[in-house]
């Protein structure tokens, strides 16, 4: 028998678990050349060390075509991942009669300590007889064994609550603010959305010790990881997300976070955008000719609510309910488009328009004269919002509506009436 462990292969993972497996097939086993009784294949759900989630309908499908075992380890995507928490089979939308073995643990999503085995009446029966944690370990205490069957309960809704399915939404969300918050700090992140596991390259070893002791001192314990667990010059910090913590939390950990990683340098991708761009540049875009007065407060109409909108000079914004984010200008295509990144929902783009009744609303630098305050705004943003509908209602996903941006009406001074900019 012959185990191939699928390891997370960003350039080709399924080429090269195809490759091995044509090469153990036609040269079998490696003195003898004798063709293998059983070939399987051993992936993760989740991969630990680099928050990736396997693409398991392929490998099924290449399992499949040559007729090889697949066993998949959900250690850490059961309870975390699919609508109701039943792992990465319920996120791929693969049957679990096309696994052959499936193993996971209680100790993260259950609470508890020992972990389980699935597969077929006589798999289970073989291990039983011959597997040494069934033969000469102690059996679990009632109480862990209680902790775990009522959290699978609760996790399946056979409770009669949606706590499980709640938690499980708001794990998947608590991680998508992480990473985001991560990858916009300029920090290289690597894994996929909705993994609750999300590590952050450090590379040079020598910057685990500091890292670890700056977080520390700002009260945030974290976990670094180097060698052997991973190769000498891939040393990284992983942060495991929890359904427990709170918005307020994680936004607190990510500043503490951005301060540290400013000293220790490890914004490998930092590309000049809030939250780390400079406010002497923000300032220099709001007072663009094209865009005077961007800095201020606005009126949003968006397609479920109406509010404020306060734009700051600092590079950040905030609504009147006090969602965050932070705004940049950017220039495509012709078009001037207004970028606001929220803390917690997905990035909008609002393009630049004249308002009703007027005429374009390009101004040209010569036209102002120096010196001269402000003009009114007399420009809108408008463009696409996006509504987020949570796992639990009967149609999940993201709605789009018109999002449009006014500005609020503010008194105009004389002076700026007289300078020809009206």
């Amino acid at each position: 028998m012959k185990v191939l462990q699928q390891c997370s292969n960003v350039e080709s993972p399924l080429y090269s678990l195809e490759q091995m497996l044509r090469t153990s097939i036609v040269e079998g086993q490696p003195r003898t050349r004798r063709p293998w009784k059983k070939i399987i294949v051993v992936v993760e759900g989740i991969y630990s060390m680099e928050g990736e989630i396997c693409r398991l309908q392929e490998i099924v499908a290449v399992c499949k075509k040559y007729k090889a075992y697949l066993y998949v380890d959900e250690a850490h995507s059961i309870g975390a991942l699919g609508i109701t928490g039943r792992g990465v089979l319920e996120h791929c939308k693969v049957k679990p009669e096309d696994v052959d073995v499936m193993m996971g643990t209680f100790t993260k999503s259950f609470g508890s300590v020992g972990g389980y085995i699935a597969s077929s009446k006589e798999v289970i029966a073989h291990m039983r007889r011959i597997s040494p944690g069934s033969i000469y370990a102690c059996a679990m205490s009632p109480g862990c064994a209680m902790q775990s069957s009522l959290a699978l309960r609760m996790i399946s809704g056979e409770d009669g609550t949606t706590k499980g399915r709640d938690k499980v939404e708001q794990l998947r969300r608590n991680s998508n603010l992480f990473r985001s918050g991560l990858e916009r700090m300029g920090c290289e992140v690597i894994g996929d959305r909705d993994s609750p596991v999300v590590p952050v390259m450090l590379y040079n070893p020598a910057k685990m010790p500091a890292f670890s002791r700056q977080c520390l001192e700002r009260k945030l314990a974290i976990v670094i990881v180097g060698f052997p667990a991973t190769p000498v010059i891939k040393s990284r910090v992983r942060f495991c997300i929890s359904a427990a913590h709170s918005e307020s939390d994680l936004i607190s950990a990510l500043r503490a976070i951005s301060e540290v990683a400013d000293q220790v340098m490890i914004k490998y991708k930092w590309n000049g955008r809030p939250n780390v761009i400079a406010s002497a540049e923000v300032a220099k875009q709001s007072r663009h000719p094209q865009l005077l007065n961007v800095v201020g407060c606005w009126e949003a109409t968006h397609f479920a609510w109406k509010d404020t909108l306060t734009i700051e000079a600092n590079g950040r914004f905030a609504r009147g309910n006090g969602d965050e984010g932070c705004w940049n200008i950017q220039e495509r295509d012709g078009r001037t488009l207004l970028r606001l990144e929220w803390d917690r929902w997905p990035t909008e783009e609002l393009e630049l328009q004249p308002e009703e009744g007027t005429q374009s609303p390009v101004i040209k630098a010569a036209d102002i004269s120096p010196g001269a305050p402000p003009s009114p705004r007399r420009h809108v943003f408008r463009g696409t919002g996006n509504i987020i509908i949570s796992a639990g209602t009967p149609c999940p996903g993201t709605l789009h509506a018109k999002f449009t941006l006014r500005p609020l009406p503010v008194p105009v001074p004389p002076l700026a009436l007289d300078a020809g900019c009206r």
